[in-house]
Order: structure tokens, then C-alpha cells, then sequence
């Protein structure tokens, strides 16, 4: 399937881990706001990390234009934590 600029988003549902534990994140949450969405392989890959931390270092930047940036990984949510943890 190709999404065009301009196209409405596929409803999506994802698994998130945050402070508070396993939590489900829904793309249709974004419908109407600017968002970001950045596609990544794997953690722990020199390429990705070097996207992520450039992503992080530009993050004051994405808010001030009220940019919701969200990060898809195959990777589950505990390779995330461990990978934030090092």
C-alpha cells in the first residue's frame, strides 16, 4: 500500500513502554496535528542509534513547531528500554 502525502493514515495500533509500564499508542491519536513518523530496523545498529540520537538532538526544535514525533521499530519495547538504559 502507498500513502501519499496528504492521505489519511491506515489506524494503527502500537505497544509502547513508558515510565508507567505497557501501554497501547493509536496513530488516529495524531488525526489533525503534525506529526512525525520515523520507520527504523533495529536498535543497537550504528545507523539506527546515529538517527535516533540526531532525532533527540532535534527534538526542542520539533516541539516548538508542535511536531508529535513517533519512532516505529520492529524491535519490542523492552529492546527499547534496554537500548535507553545503555
Amino acid at each position: 500500500m502507498t500513502i501519499k502525502a496528504g492521505d489519511k493514515a491506515p489506524e494503527v495500533a502500537l505497544v509502547t513502554l513508558g515510565e508507567s509500564g505497557l501501554k497501547t499508542a493509536r496513530i488516529g491519536e495524531l488525526a489533525g496535528k503534525p506529526a512525525l513518523l520515523l520507520f527504523f530496523p533495529l536498535v543497537n545498529t550504528g545507523v539506527c542509534q546515529q538517527e535516533l540520537c540526531s532525532l533527540r538532538d532535534s527534538m526542542a526544535r520539533y516541539n516548538s513547531l508542535g511536531v508529535r514525533v513517533v519512532a516505529i521499530s520492529v524491535d519490542s519495547p523492552f529492546a527499547f528500554k534496554l537500548w535507553a538504559e545503555q
